[in-house]
């Protein structure tokens, strides 16, 4: 049988396990939904549009970190929020990144500009609702610890 401290050293593993992986998750999501819509708005996807698709996200992050963080400052982290469970559930974060490159599959049928342009955006969509939904859930149970 499982002693009561065995079960809450447990579940205390379980939530860090949730929290470190929920954004990898929701992110992976994304890709995979943009980049098979991708690949149906623009078959055959042979090699080039396969680094294409990856050229949007990778520009994406590179226009984050340089609005972000000034040159030589490195990435801070808030060590001091707690965030819930329901801060790394992906419900709007995922479908409106990939609702986003599926717009812009739809619109754009050049796949030179489309490929990149849809997984850039849908990038950048996850990352700023993520973002959002963390900081709500983060400041709720900063604010219920007190």
């Amino acid at each position: 049988m499982i002693a009561q401290h065995d079960l809450g050293s447990y579940l205390k593993r379980l939530q860090a396990l949730l929290s470190s992986q929920g954004a990898a998750y929701g992110f992976a999501l994304t890709v995979w939904g943009t980049g098979s819509l991708a690949r149906d708005q623009y078959s055959p996807f042979t090699i080039d549009r396969v680094f294409l698709f990856i050229l949007g996200p990778l520009l994406m992050y590179a226009c984050l970190l340089v609005t972000l963080y000034r040159p030589g400052q490195l990435p801070v982290v808030l060590a001091n929020i707690r965030y819930t469970l329901f801060g790394f559930l992906d419900f709007l974060s995922v479908p409106l990144a990939v609702g986003t490159g599926f717009l812009v599959y739809s619109l754009v049928h050049q796949p030179i500009i489309g490929i990149p342009l849809g997984s850039f955006l849908a990038t950048l969509v996850y990352n700023l609702l993520l973002g959002t939904q963390l900081l709500l859930f983060g400041n709720r149970a900063s604010r219920s610890d007190l």
